[in-house]
């Protein structure tokens, strides 16, 4: 278990400098297109581009930062109005459900992959299947996490109910 908790540290850590390098990158962007528009008068024809790809991909990697961190959107009252043997019913729907999103989103980006190598980029002239492809790395990725995610709490809801006292999602790790 100490090992897989070693690996899934690395990624998450890999994956965070990643989107803190991807989010650089597009502040540099936009203040580079924002000195040559309004300084030189010349505006830079690909760096809404650049921004819009970067963001996209950033926003698709930190999915799986967010679920691993338990730190996505959800109805807190909820949490607050049912004993905690149904709040562990309800945490297993919540990461179902989230198993549900995330293969839907992996499964439709291989059929946009696919018709990304039909089509280029504006500006830079890239085929799109590149960026999809960046995608589909953040979708499998939160999977992934949304399964581990998914046995944590099946986990969690066994042990709450051996012990019989409630504990919180995603304690075995």
């Amino acid at each position: 278990m100490m090992r897989s908790e070693n690996v899934i540290g690395r990624i998450m850590r890999v994956i965070s400098i990643a989107i803190s390098v991807m989010l650089v990158v597009i502040v540099l962007v936009i203040c580079a297109q924002t000195f040559f528009r309004y300084v030189v008068f010349k505006s830079l024809s690909w760096s809404e581009e650049v921004s819009r790809f970067l963001f996209a991909i950033l926003v698709s990697w930190g999915i799986c930062i967010g679920i691993q961190r338990d730190s996505l959107i959800r109805v807190d009252i909820i949490d607050k109005k049912f004993s905690p043997k149904a709040m562990g019913i309800f945490r297993i729907l919540y990461a179902l459900s989230g198993v549900f999103v995330c293969a839907v989103l992996t499964i439709y980006s291989k059929t946009q992959i696919a018709l990304g190598w039909t089509r280029s980029s504006d500006a830079l002239q890239i085929p799109m299947a590149w960026i999809y492809i960046a995608m589909e790395i953040g979708y499998v990725l939160a999977l992934l996490s949304a399964i581990l995610k998914l046995l944590q709490e099946i986990l969690s809801y066994c042990r709450m109910w051996r012990a019989d006292k409630p504990m919180k999602g995603g304690d075995f790790l």
